[in-house]
């Protein structure tokens, strides 16, 4: 399931888009690259589309920024044009992060990078383009913030936790993703997706624990 906005404002705001270009939910669902059935539970559900999804909506001039917070018009007041000048592609890594006890490889092939507005990312995430990318989550062990499938946006320009948070780090060159908590003596608390507390690391035992970035946006699969 894609993330969830914490209003149902964007019900109102996916149908209107449906509305502006004229189609019905299947339609529109083959426009934007998503089934019928994904694109329904977006309108149902009040949950974003998925990255693909909205970079077509930018292509026809949608304002992305409009459509996930209600701030702005609906049409990028640049025009289809102006859309493509706001796009920036991000990586997207084949390889898979685990959100279980599982172990995933850190070194996979890139696969097709994934086009965000960059006037979204700077004004609703307060981060820029470079450093960022995408990867997928597999496990069931953060269910309730990651679910399995969920596709991650990392922002690696914090190469170390800086607060409590969601983090993707590599241990012996296995990535993890985990919520974790600093303590105040230094070691670091690991949780799962419901806050129970799955083992603590010894600030002595850190330096084979390297932060790769904090999640920062999830998005479903389709």
């Amino acid at each position: 399931m894609s993330q969830k906005l914490g209003t149902s404002m964007i019900t109102d705001r996916l149908i209107a888009v449906r509305h502006h270009f004229g189609l019905s939910q299947s339609a529109i669902a083959e426009r934007v690259g998503v089934s019928a059935n994904t694109w329904n539970g977006y309108e149902k559900q009040a949950t974003a589309p998925n990255p693909k999804a909205l970079s077509k909506l930018a292509e026809d001039g949608i304002n992305v920024n409009w459509l996930l917070t209600g701030k702005g018009e609906m049409l990028d007041p640049d025009g289809a044009g102006g859309a493509d000048d706001d796009l920036v592609y991000i990586p997207r890594y084949d390889a898979l992060v685990a959100a279980g006890s599982g172990a995933i490889p850190i070194e996979h092939p890139t696969s097709t990078p994934v086009a965000f507005s960059k006037r979204w990312l700077r004004e609703e995430l307060r981060v820029t383009p470079s450093g960022l990318f995408l990867i997928e989550a597999r496990g069931d062990s953060m269910t309730g913030l990651i679910d399995n499938g969920d596709v991650l946006l990392i922002d690696t320009n914090e190469p170390k936790m800086a607060g409590d948070g969601i983090y993707v780090f590599s241990v012996d060159g296995m990535l993890l993703v985990k919520q974790l908590r600093s303590r105040l003596n230094g070691d670091i608390d690991v949780f799962d997706g419901e806050g129970n507390l799955q083992q603590t690391l010894d600030r002595k035992d850190l330096a084979a624990v390297q932060v790769v970035g904090r999640v920062i946006w999830k998005a479903g699969r389709t």
